[in-house]
C-alpha cells in the first residue's frame, strides 16, 4: 500500500487560485469555537460556561441545506459561520455558500463558494488565528473538490483544487502552525497561502486530531471501502510514525470524527473487534492502553469522543440494541464506566460539547438538544422551532454563554 507521497507536481498542476494572495496565520486560534471539537485535539472542551437553561434565544432559517457534518464554528468577534448549499431553481443544481451571522442572529454576509455542483458535501468550516475561514466544496457532476479561504468580511481569498473524493461527514482542522488538514480519499495538508504542502494516500482517511504539541497528526484509514481499519500517526511532514490496527471495518468510522486527544497525549478512538464497538485508549507511541466495549452495533453505530480538562471521556452511541435510541457514556481516564444515560432518539456522528464547568451538551437526530451535569443528571432539554435533524451537526459553545447548533436548514442560539 502506498504510504506517503509528496508530489511536487501537484503544486504545479493542481491549481491554487490565489484571488487575493493572503490568508492563514501561524498561531493557535483563540476564537471561542474555531473548528470541530474546538481545537486541533478535537477535545470538545470549552473554556466558557454554557447555557444554564434551554431557552431558545433566536432561530433563523439560513435557506441552506446541509449534507452530513456542517457544524457551526464561532470566530473571535462572536460571529457564527455555517456552510451549506441552496438549490438553484434556474440552473436546477446546487450552489455552495458560506454564511456569517451576527450574535443577534442577523445575517452579516453570505458568500457564493461554488455553483453548479449537482450534489454537494458540506464540511464543517475552520478558522485560523487571523480570522480566515476555510471550507471545502465538492461537485459530484464534475468530480471537482476545492478548499476555499474566506476573509472575515466574506471576500474569497483563494481556492485550491484538491482532487479526490470527500467524505460525507468530515471536518477541516487547522494546526498550530496554520497548516490546514482536509480528509478524503487522501489526507491533504495545505499551507495558509493555498499551496499543497503534502498528501498522504490512504484510500479513506477520517478527519484528523493532533497531539497537544501539534507535532503529530492522527487519522483513521482503511485500504479499501470495506477494508480493515488502522490508526495512523504522521509527523508534520506527512511521514508515518506508526500504524495501529483498529479491527474490522464498521459503519461510518472513516467518514466522521472518531478521534480525540487528551492533554496528556492519550488518543481516544473508535475501534471494532469481533463485531463489538469499542472506545480504545492509545499512547502517543502507538500502544493500546485499554479498550472499553459499548452497546453499539458494529455495522451502524458511530462514536465521536470528547475529553474534558479533567481527563474524563464522553461519547454518544446510536442505534443501541436495534432500537431508535442512543446512549451517552462517561468514562474516566482509566477506562472505567462512570455513568450512562439513554436518550429516546438516535444520535449519529454527533460529538458532545463540554463547558468550563464540565456540563455536557449534545444534539439528537430528531432535533432535541440536551444538557447533562458531569454526574450524569439531565439539566435541561429543548426542541427548538422547526428543528428536525442534528445528524452530524455537533453543538458549539460561544464566549457569550450560549450554545449554537444547526439543523437541516435552521441555525439556533440557545441560552440566556
Amino acid at each position: 500500500m502506498k504510504r506517503l507521497i509528496i508530489v511536487l507536481s501537484i503544486i504545479l498542476f493542481l491549481p491554487s487560485i490565489a484571488l487575493a494572495g493572503k490568508g492563514g496565520g501561524n498561531t493557535q486560534p483563540t476564537a471561542p469555537w474555531p473548528m470541530f471539537g474546538n481545537n486541533p485535539q478535537h477535545t470538545g472542551q470549552s473554556s466558557y460556561a454554557g447555557p444554564s437553561a434551554g431557552t431558545v434565544k433566536w432561530d433563523v432559517n439560513t435557506g441552506m441545506q446541509g449534507n452530513g457534518s456542517n457544524s457551526v464554528v464561532i470566530g473571535q468577534d462572536k460571529i457564527v459561520y455555517v456552510a451549506g448549499h441552496i438549490y438553484n431553481t434556474v440552473t436546477l443544481v446546487e450552489d455552495d455558500f458560506l454564511a456569517a451571522y451576527n450574535p443577534d442572529g442577523t445575517l452579516k454576509w453570505q458568500s457564493l463558494l461554488y455553483n453548479n455542483t449537482a450534489h454537494s458535501y458540506d464540511s464543517t468550516s475552520a478558522i485560523s488565528s487571523t480570522g480566515t475561514i476555510y471550507v471545502t466544496t465538492y461537485s459530484s457532476a464534475s468530480l471537482t473538490r476545492y478548499l476555499h479561504a474566506v476573509s472575515p468580511s466574506g471576500e474569497i481569498l483563494w481556492q485550491t483544487f484538491l482532487g479526490g473524493t470527500p467524505l460525507p461527514v468530515s471536518t477541516i482542522t487547522v494546526g498550530k502552525d496554520g497548516t490546514i488538514y482536509v480528509p478524503g480519499t487522501e489526507l491533504t495538508a495545505v499551507n495558509p497561502d493555498g499551496t499543497i504542502k503534502w498528501m498522504y494516500y490512504c484510500n479513506y482517511c477520517s478527519s484528523i486530531a493532533m497531539s497537544p504539541e501539534g507535532n503529530a497528526i492522527y487519522t483513521v484509514m482503511s485500504e479499501s471501502y470495506n477494508g480493515n481499519l488502522s490508526l495512523v500517526a504522521l509527523n508534520s511532514n506527512g511521514g508515518t510514525l506508526w500504524n495501529l490496527p483498529l479491527g474490522e471495518s464498521g459503519y461510518g468510522i472513516r467518514y466522521h470524527n472518531p478521534i480525540a486527544v487528551a492533554d496528556n497525549g492519550t488518543i481516544y478512538v473508535h475501534s471494532i473487534w469481533d463485531n463489538i464497538v469499542y472506545l480504545s485508549a492509545v499512547t502517543p507511541s502507538g500502544t493500546e492502553k485499554w479498550r472499553f466495549a459499548t452497546d453499539g452495533l458494529y455495522y451502524r453505530s458511530t462514536l465521536v469522543p470528547s475529553v474534558s480538562k479533567n481527563g474524563n471521556i464522553y461519547f454518544l452511541i446510536g442505534d443501541v440494541g436495534l432500537t431508535n435510541t442512543a446512549k451517552i457514556y462517561k468514562l474516566d481516564s482509566r477506562g472505567r464506566l462512570k455513568w450512562t444515560y439513554t436518550i429516546n432518539d438516535n444520535c449519529q456522528n454527533n460529538g458532545p460539547a463540554i463547558d468550563a464547568n464540565e456540563n455536557i451538551y449534545v444534539g439528537s437526530d430528531d432535533g432535541t438538544v440536551y444538557s447533562f451535569t458531569s454526574g450524569g443528571a439531565l439539566r435541561w432539554s429543548v426542541i427548538p422551532p422547526n428543528a428536525n435533524y442534528f445528524w452530524g451537526n455537533s453543538p458549539a459553545l460561544g464566549s457569550d454563554g450560549r450554545l449554537y447548533i444547526k439543523s437541516t436548514s435552521y441555525l439556533y442560539s440557545i441560552g440566556q
